[in-house]
């Protein structure tokens, strides 16, 4: 994440059993895993997931991840960091000069959330995919919406640019 809060306190878990996505195929490959852990985690509230109309009315996402925070992956990996983007397009069903959303960003429609832009210097880098991808509801909470997937079409950096979130309603 390159951005500006860190997260101090850290815990580790054993992982008991890995879940591949059910949908997984080659197309749009939903290459998400469910990770069944040894023991049961304490302390920590579950987040709300957001429904479909709290994603597509969401004009900011909060992204969280352990990835680098440079474009050369050279530093802060492993580190946990948050920072807030703009939603340019909360399903991949929009259009930008006249041509779709996929066309210039890349991404799935109805699948995918696009979030940044480029330069804005906010934004998940290297080691940052499959975190989580939030969204603010009308009472202030922050509900994941998907996870952080991979930099958009129009990425000129690997990281600052922009990037795709799976639309997880």
């Amino acid at each position: 994440i390159i951005g500006l809060d860190v997260f101090v306190m850290l815990r580790e878990f054993r992982v008991r059993k890995h879940l591949r996505h059910a949908k997984f195929d080659n197309k749009f490959k939903n290459d998400l895993m469910l990770l069944v852990l040894e023991k049961n985690v304490t302390g920590v509230k579950p987040r709300g997931r957001a429904s479909t109309a709290v994603i597509n009315a969401a004009t900011t996402a909060r992204v969280v991840g352990f990835g680098t925070t440079d474009v050369h992956a050279t530093q802060g990996l492993g580190v946990k960091r948050k920072t807030d983007v703009p939603i340019v397009s909360q399903g991949c069903n929009g259009k930008v000069n006249g041509k779709s959303d996929a066309t210039v960003y890349g991404c799935h429609r109805d699948r995918e959330i696009v979030a940044g832009k480029p330069l804005f210097l906010h934004d998940t880098c290297k080691g940052d995919s499959g975190g989580p991808f939030f969204v603010k509801d009308s009472k202030g909470r922050w509900l994941l919406a998907g996870v952080t997937s991979r930099g958009t079409d129009l990425a000129v950096n690997t990281c600052g640019d922009g990037g795709l979130g799976g639309r997880g309603a």
